[in-house]
């Protein structure tokens, strides 16, 4: 086929071929379903069913990687521990005034000012804070941690590394050789129809032992275009780049789908190794 490049966001291509966003969302996640097989991307289209599809439902995770001051989201507000929370944090100058708290009605917590946005969503009983949770193995006082041994399971892996903890907290485990997420555990446990659908690249918090999270890009993000669009053809390199892609996409192509040999190979069904055949494929363009 003859196809040049088109960067234009999902919308806008919608536009240029003459069909809604749902259509052309549809009818391309049917030609992928058609290369790789109906059971991944073809499930991503609703079919005709409304985006308000009563049957449709999703949990939102926003996994905040620093610059968040847990402790003064939401404050105990009774006078016992908020005196006790006054007393850790306002040395530093940290202690949020009582006063200043947004009340959460039949609770002993207020939220912090910047949040009372989300006081509607506790008043109509839609909003339920979670706490104590984390990577530890077990509640922890400073006295236990300074009388553990070296690998001791109360302890999480690198505690004090920044980095190592962002990872725990992602697979919900204290230690660091976890390969799978605890959303990508969940949606197995629950058999989705898809993978954890991610807007931040391929997380751990997403990964199943056997399927990774479909990467989209966030609001405003393109398809791999990056870098060749908009202000950053101001930089001679990226406009060298955009023009070069422009030229390889405006010569026909056609894309070869090889069907190779098959051959048994142990996999893993049920907790049991057994020998299921297997066969190679092979995606391929082919630029003229």
């Amino acid at each position: 086929m003859n196809r040049k490049t088109n960067l234009l966001r999902p919308h806008a291509l919608a536009q240029a071929a003459g069909m809604s966003r749902r259509q052309l969302l549809q009818r391309s996640g049917a030609l992928m379903a058609g290369a790789f097989g109906a059971a991944t991307l073809g499930h991503l289209a609703l079919g005709s069913r409304p985006a308000y599809a009563a049957d449709y439902k999703a949990m939102v995770c926003v996994f905040l990687l620093g610059g968040n001051d847990g402790m003064n989201m939401i404050v105990p507000t009774d006078s016992t521990r908020y005196n006790q929370y006054a007393g850790i944090r306002g040395g530093a100058g940290l202690a949020l005034p009582q006063s200043s708290l947004v009340a959460l009605p039949g609770s002993s917590y207020g939220l912090h000012p910047s949040l009372s946005a989300l006081k509607p969503f506790w008043d109509n009983s839609t909003l339920a804070p979670v706490f104590n949770v984390g990577p530890l193995f077990a509640p922890l006082t400073k006295d236990q941690y300074r009388s553990q041994p070296d690998g001791s399971e109360l302890i999480p892996d690198a505690l004090f590394s920044h980095s190592d903890q962002q990872f725990q907290w992602e697979t919900s485990t204290s230690v660091s050789q976890t390969r799978t997420g605890w959303g990508g555990r969940a949606s197995a446990e629950l058999s989705t129809a898809n993978p954890v659908i991610s807007l931040s690249g391929n997380p751990c918090f997403g990964i199943e032992e056997l399927r990774a999270p479909l990467a989209l890009p966030g609001p405003g993000a393109y398809f791999g275009a990056y870098d060749i669009q908009g202000d950053s053809l101001d930089w001679e390199p990226n406009r060298l780049k955009r023009q070069a892609i422009d030229a390889l996409y405006a010569n026909p192509q056609s894309a070869v789908l090889g069907l190779h040999r098959i051959e048994d190979r142990p996999v893993v069904r049920d907790g049991q190794i057994v020998i299921r055949p297997m066969m190679y494929l092979a995606l391929s363009y082919d630029h003229r």
